[in-house]
């Protein structure tokens, strides 16, 4: 029987193959009529195979937090759709005004893949790294925004207002939306794998093609059959094959950690440069309203006050953070002294029954210097090895049934040989969840 996702790839293949197809042929021909009708042809079938695939996705989820994003993701790319076949009709009847109803459905798009994604942020481990989330993606987005409007407006084009904040709210939501991915990768750290790049490859090159369609709009230099118009379909199954495949897993790559703390602490770094690049480019050129350049103007102030915010507060948890480790490393010495000087003798075991540790009384009766010379090792390596699955047969009970066994005696062999008798107290080793992780 096949899969569900191997329907979803027949899918992605089969639209790929007649969606080149398709641009090959615009390649050979001139005629503006055939160009318009080859363009909405390829834009439907790509939003068409996006959107079965993200269907399938939704149909496949494993678990509540992938049914949630990815229904998030299907009600985008169903808007999508809609927009889509709004936009056929329009084109249909000749009526091609601006905004019109497809700009709903389009416009769409960046909202849901948003909130999809933002689903995914009660995995955030604490509530400060939330507050930073939040401030790292109101920086970036008014950064964005600046660059949006020194895009856009300039003497020589100057939409009606309704206009402007339709053309300025294409590229704003769906750059948010990839800003939004690369700030929960960077705080939530999942495994970073194919669905993760291409959904935000996908939501980033959307962005950055409404904000290229919109600028050649107000130039009045859009052409027919172009590459630009190519790439919209492109982008829309690249959402669709991703938001098929999208999930959370937790990743223990200790390089990918290291890499997400370094970006965190430049990230304001990234924001303040966007907007400041943008008022340069202001500055360079002579085509941009005075009104504009004081708005983004006041956009870098709101970005660098909101740096400096957000960098107090990364400053304030640190010093927690280092409060916390002393307070730990304290505890962790008062406890080490405890268990060497109290008079028994004490050993844990993980849960496949091997040594994790012990005290010094212990580890000398064993034969050994030191504690670290146990560790790893199982009762089949002691002296006492005769009495192993005595030893490990009330282990596993202990752990089992999470129950302590308390002051009974057991027999053992000493290093010399000598056999004696020791009464015995084991307690099982839980974690904070509650769950047996090993044997006191």
């Amino acid at each position: 029987m096949i899969s569900n996702n191997a329907h979803g790839l027949k899918i992605f293949w089969l639209a790929t193959i007649s969606m080149l197809l398709i641009f090959i042929f615009q390649y050979l021909i001139n005629d503006k009529s055939w160009l318009i009708i080859l363009d909405n042809s390829h834009w439907t079938l790509g939003h068409v195979a996006a959107l079965a695939m993200a269907w399938i996705g939704l149909q496949e989820s494993q678990n509540e937090q992938e049914l949630v994003a990815r229904r998030f993701f299907f009600i985008g790319l169903s808007f999508y759709l809609v927009g889509q076949l709004l936009w056929n009709f329009q084109v249909y009847i000749g009526r091609n005004t601006f905004p019109a109803l497809s700009d709903i459905g389009y416009l769409a798009l960046g909202p849901f893949c948003l909130w999809g994604l933002v689903s995914a942020k009660r995995l955030m481990p604490t509530e400060h790294s939330a507050y930073v989330l939040l401030l790292d993606f109101i920086m970036m987005s008014i950064s964005i925004l600046a660059f949006t409007l020194v895009t856009y407006l300039n003497k020589n084009t100057v939409p009606d207002l309704l206009a402007l904040s339709v053309m300025i709210a294409y590229p704003v939501s769906l750059l948010s939306a990839f800003c939004f991915g690369i700030l929960m990768i960077l705080h939530i750290r999942p495994k970073f794998d194919w669905p993760w790049i291409l959904l935000l490859m996908g939501i980033g090159l959307e962005g950055l093609l409404w904000m290229w369609w919109n600028a050649q709009s107000l130039s009045s230099t859009n052409a027919d059959g172009s590459i630009l118009n190519q790439l919209f379909s492109v982008a829309a199954v690249t959402v669709g094959v991703s938001a098929m495949r999208w999930k959370m897993i937790s990743s223990s790559n200790t390089h990918y950690e290291n890499f997400c703390e370094i970006a965190i602490r430049v990230l304001p770094l990234v924001g303040v440069g966007v907007a400041v690049s943008a008022y340069l480019w202001i500055l360079s050129t002579h085509d941009v309203l005075p009104e504009i350049q004081n708005i983004v103007l006041y956009i870098c102030g709101i970005v660098f006050i909101l740096a400096i915010l957000r960098q107090s507060i990364m400053l304030k948890e640190r010093d927690k953070l280092l409060i916390a480790q002393r307070s730990a490393t304290q505890s962790m010495i008062l406890l080490k002294t405890i268990i060497e000087t109290i008079p028994a003798r004490v050993f844990w075991k993980d849960l496949d029954l091997n040594f994790l540790g012990c005290n010094t009384a212990f580890a000398n009766d064993a034969g050994f210097k030191s504690p670290d010379d146990l560790i790893g090792k199982s009762d089949f390596q002691m002296a006492w090895s005769k009495y192993a699955e005595l030893y490990r047969t009330d282990d596993r009970y202990v752990i089992e049934t999470a129950k302590a066994k308390l002051f009974f005696e057991e027999p053992q062999v000493t290093i010399s040989g000598q056999k004696m008798w020791l009464r015995t107290s084991k307690v099982p080793l839980k974690d904070l969840h509650g769950n047996s992780i090993g044997v006191l």
